[in-house]
């Protein structure tokens, strides 16, 4: 997935006593499951470029 095949970001956090993000919990469930897989399969992939970025910058 691209960049810009990503869905549109929440709005700005709204926490409760704990810290917790309301807003972040809100946009989330306003997706359908499918959405939120394709979100989660995105973050999976960043984060596996930057794994992969950080072990070629170690050699």
């Amino acid at each position: 997935m691209r960049d810009s095949e990503l869905l549109n970001e929440p709005p700005p956090a709204d926490e409760d006593e704990n810290g917790v993000d309301l807003t972040l919990i809100r946009w989330f469930l306003t997706l359908t499951p499918r959405e939120r897989l394709s979100h989660l399969a995105a973050q999976m992939e960043l984060a596996e470029r930057v794994r992969n970025a950080r072990k070629s910058s170690a050699r």
